[in-house]
């Protein structure tokens, strides 16, 4: 696979490489909770792009700025995550600047050229435990400053690695960040999936209607006869109609109440207060 531009000579991907990344696009495809997007990240995302703390970012409907979400392979010091998501100073902001800065092309904290990194940010990095990272994001359709997603893939320092964490020392380079911008759309969709279900989960589900406005007058009086204990055959007497028609009504007052027989179909009506005033052959 080749991509011109600014990736030139970085963009031949390997038959290896080709393959894993579709197995990555199509793993993706149905993941709808965040353990199976930690999942993932920590396997097939991993295999692509070595990192150990995935941070993602979303802008949230009708709020100001961004909301960050963390999946690290291993506990991360609250201090560090702090340092990670300092508004002013933090790895995240120096990272987001970073992007904005590279005119909003994937970028990585490895030094191009001999020339050293940029101060801030590696000040950063190294308040944060973190020794490198290559960040891209999705650009917000609605504001030409806004960011809809961001992904940062971070490597943490050899002092932050839990001893039992055995992981290879896997450098993030130029090449990593064409990879992330192949990932991209994939990375953002499957992340917004995630929001929208959980948005939908979180939502207030509407009430069911009450009893009263979805039984009929006339199966109100079926269920003042049934409670009665009369049968279908006297009841339909009183009333003037086919014990059928009255099998019938007595069956759509089961399924209405939820209720597997009369005497649960009574008893729910009488707890919804449907027949306190009722008396039968009124």
């Amino acid at each position: 696979m080749q991509v011109a531009g600014e990736f030139d000579g970085l963009t031949a991907l390997t038959q290896g490489e080709s393959e894993q990344l579709l197995f990555t696009i199509q793993s993706s495809l149905t993941i709808r909770r965040r353990y199976q997007f930690y999942i993932w990240a920590q396997s097939r995302l991993n295999a692509m792009v070595p990192h150990d703390l995935l941070v993602c970012a979303h802008q949230e409907p009708l709020r100001r700025g961004l909301n960050f979400d963390c999946f690290p392979m291993f506990p991360v010091p609250r201090e560090a995550m702090d340092h990670l998501y300092e508004p002013a100073t933090g790895l995240m902001t120096r990272v987001i600047d970073c992007w904005n800065n590279a005119e909003r092309t994937p970028c990585t904290g490895e030094a191009h050229g001999g020339r050293p990194r940029d101060a801030a940010l590696e000040a950063a990095l190294q308040q944060a435990g973190m020794s490198d990272f290559v960040a891209h994001g999705m650009p917000s359709p609605h504001d030409l400053l806004g960011i809809e997603t961001f992904f940062c893939f971070v490597q943490a320092g050899a002092q932050m690695v839990p001893a039992h964490i055995k992981r290879d020392d896997k450098p993030l380079t130029v090449r990593h960040s064409f990879i992330v911008e192949l990932l991209l759309p994939y990375l953002h969709a499957t992340y917004q999936r995630i929001l929208a279900a959980e948005r939908t989960r979180e939502a207030p589900r509407p009430e069911s209607p009450p009893a009263e406005a979805i039984i009929t007058h006339r199966e109100i009086e079926i269920l003042g006869w049934v409670r009665e204990g009369k049968s279908n055959q006297a009841i339909g007497n009183e009333l003037g109609i086919s014990p059928l028609t009255v099998k019938n009504h007595v069956q759509k007052i089961l399924r209405k109440l939820g209720a597997s027989n009369r005497a649960q179909a009574v008893s729910i009506a009488i707890s919804a207060g449907l027949l306190a005033n009722s008396s039968a052959g009124a």
